[in-house]
């Protein structure tokens, strides 16, 4: 049964491309692929009452269920999802895990999320020879006796957060299971984006802070660590545009750029990484930009972005010896509130303006934040620990 199917027929089934589909005592991956059932099983840490993730792997016998295009598995009262979230189903009236004690499921396991990283499978399932375990024959894969500890729950931190690229980045940063201060110029722009990740399970908290002011970046970088823990992972996001042609751009719009995109990626750097190297750990992810390449009424903002590339490349440098990785993400034409007050300056209409960028890129589409989203959560894992001092341009095809 397919997800549109499935959300018609079961009103309460959540219904996102990055959880899985509650039904009776299954659970069906949006992916329905053999690496979906691979990740169910392998790739989060779950409590269920006082059984641990290891614990129900081994006792994992049910091999998957295929139904229309989607996997299921069984767990008697729970279900286990790919981003590492647990939440409790009705018990199955039929099948191997019938045997589960019936009754309220949600007074035996009660429902609480729990996003969190990734794990590697590693060992056998249940003393079984992996080969020949009905998880190697539905997958191909070797299946796994226990989930080795999780990584720590980090705390990160994403300027200009409040909306657009930033609000993606700490949403998909919270889905992954951290901690996140949500920055931006002042407190109540970040309501929203906070309000999104507290009410899906995430944590965060709105800080309101000048990115281009020392003294109050130390003191918001102070209130996190204190708030939410030592934050160990920096997604440098805000930013402004005052664009115009060099001959028109006055003296203010050059420093308002520099200062909040230079300025600013280099004094919450500055303040983060102690943390980082305190604890050994850390990710710094700097927002650059196609434009860096140059382009027409942006001096300003292209030599900023520019400036970021040659910053991230130094700073991976100096802070790798502590385990600290720092790259950038430079995005092509990602349709945000930023691209529409330039469609407005140059007096086009948006959508005009999107369907002519849109000419232009391979892919055949515009970008979205949600893509910028993708490749931070890449570059913040453990996975990710090799790759520094790189420029990665999210731009639906080459440009650098």
């Amino acid at each position: 049964m397919y997800s549109a199917d499935l959300a018609a027929r079961y009103p309460a089934v959540r219904v996102d491309a990055d959880v899985l589909y509650v039904r009776d005592g299954n659970i069906i991956t949006s992916a329905g692929t053999a690496a979906g059932i691979d990740a169910a099983l392998h790739l989060v840490r779950i409590e269920c009452g006082a059984k641990t993730a290891a614990a129900i792997a081994r006792d994992m016998v049910v091999p998957p269920h295929r139904d229309g295009g989607q996997a299921q598995y069984r767990r008697n009262c729970c279900v286990i999802t790919s981003t590492g979230m647990w939440e409790q189903a009705r018990p199955p009236t039929a099948g191997p895990s019938a045997a589960a004690p019936h009754g309220s499921c949600a007074e035996a396991f009660p429902l609480r999320f729990l996003p969190l990283r990734p794990y590697r499978p590693v060992g056998t399932l249940g003393g079984r020879d992996a080969a020949h375990s009905p998880w190697a024959a539905a997958t191909g894969r070797r299946d796994m006796t226990e989930l080795p500890a999780p990584f720590d729950q980090r705390t990160a931190v994403v300027t200009g957060a409040g909306r657009g690229i930033g609000a993606a980045v700490a949403k998909r940063l919270a889905a992954d299971g951290h901690r996140v201060a949500v920055l931006d110029l002042r407190e109540e722009d970040t309501a929203a984006t906070v309000e999104a990740i507290n009410n899906s399970g995430g944590k965060a908290v709105g800080v309101g802070a000048d990115v281009a002011d020392a003294a109050a970046v130390e003191q918001a970088v102070g209130r996190i660590a204190e708030e939410l823990g030592a934050p160990t992972i920096l997604v440098n996001n805000a930013g402004i545009l005052r664009d115009n042609l060099l001959f028109k751009m006055t003296d203010t719009d050059w420093d308002a750029v520099m200062g909040v995109h230079l300025r600013g990626a280099f004094l919450m750097s500055r303040a983060v990484q102690a943390h980082q190297v305190q604890q050994k750990w850390g990710r710094i992810i700097n927002l650059s930009s196609t434009s860096a390449l140059g382009n027409r009424g942006q001096a300003n903002y292209a030599a900023a972005k520019a400036g970021i590339q040659g910053f991230t490349k130094t700073l991976a440098i100096e802070l790798g010896r502590y385990n600290v990785t720092v790259n950038a993400i430079a995005p092509g034409f990602i349709q945000t509130d930023m691209t529409r007050a330039t469609a407005e300056r140059v007096g086009v209409p948006f959508e005009d303006f999107v369907a002519h960028a849109v000419k232009e890129i391979p892919v055949g589409r515009a970008g979205n934040p949600e893509d910028i989203a993708a490749a931070a959560s890449f570059f913040a894992r453990e996975e990710a620990s090799f790759v520094s001092g790189q420029v990665l341009y999210v731009a639906g095809g080459p440009k650098a």
